[in-house]
């Protein structure tokens, strides 16, 4: 298994624009804390510590909302991606109504009329508009 399937290829561009954003934070955080450290220390002149100090909070909490953010927009692409895949399982399920039923299920709504709409939709569009489960 590749790396780029382990880490969740396809959670969507936004999605992964906030992961690279993220990862650009933390490294700005972590330059951020080493020249803390080196002026804390006397490498660098003294007075640089506190605003570094600073910079390393307000970037470690960019970096903190800009994952959280990502996760949430990854979450709900793979939320839509496996709805998708279930209306489709329940429309191959409901292929083998008539038209009556899955009529009335696309007035009830919910994602048994998407997948009811899907159906009828296919049938309409075979030569003769019937399908093969309208037959007498």
């Amino acid at each position: 298994m590749s790396s780029r399937t382990e880490t969740g290829a396809d959670i969507g561009e936004e999605a992964r624009r906030y992961r690279t954003l993220t990862r650009g934070l933390l490294v700005l955080t972590l330059a951020l804390g080493i020249a803390a450290i080196a002026a804390l220390r006397g490498a660098l002149p003294r007075e640089l510590a506190i605003p570094a100090l600073y910079f390393v909070l307000a970037t470690s909490l960019a970096a903190a909302w800009c994952g959280w953010k990502g996760h949430r927009i990854a979450i709900e692409q793979r939320e839509r991606a496996s709805r998708s895949g279930m209306i489709v399982l329940i429309a191959a399920q409901l292929a083998r109504q008539d038209d009556a039923a899955l009529e009335t299920m696309v007035r009830r709504g919910g994602p048994a009329a998407e997948a009811a709409a899907m159906v009828l939709a296919g049938r309409a569009r075979k030569p003769g508009g019937l399908g093969a489960h309208d037959a007498p």
